[in-house]
């Protein structure tokens, strides 16, 4: 079994990535904006590498067609900003944001995605104890 079958992994990809839309500047102030982009890129990079791998076991007809929709859109807003270099990189960082939710939606199930919520939580909750003792 590889790696992007193990459902583990899956789920412990899932941690994370909950992990960093929920607790942000837990990344940014331990390791820096830098840092920070490096993980968002390894979540981005991740996600894309488990779609191409694994793009048997989804169906187009479970894609969030209204978020799909809102993102071309957003693409398309940067044609008419009054700050077209702004514009692109917020679409480009929603673009990111984007990809990792559809992955994570389409490739676990509802359980999973459960799980690895519970457990962001968890250590987010952990960390700001341990924090503030």
């Amino acid at each position: 079994m590889t790696l992007t079958r193990d459902r583990r992994f899956l789920v412990g990809f899932a941690t994370v990535a909950f992990f960093s839309v929920l607790a942000p500047d837990a990344w940014r102030n331990t390791i820096g904006w830098y840092g920070y982009g490096v993980v968002a890129v390894g979540l981005f990079a991740t996600s894309v590498a488990l779609l191409i791998r694994r793009r048997s076991e989804w169906r187009a007809d479970v894609l969030p067609w209204p978020l799909l929709a809102f993102s071309a859109l957003c693409l398309v807003s940067v044609f008419w900003s009054n700050y077209p270099a702004a514009t692109a990189l917020a679409w480009l960082l929603q673009l990111i944001t984007t990809t990792v939710g559809v992955t994570a939606a389409v490739l676990l199930t509802g359980s999973e995605l459960i799980r690895a919520l519970g457990r962001a939580l968890r250590v987010i909750l952990a960390l700001s104890v341990a924090f503030e003792l």
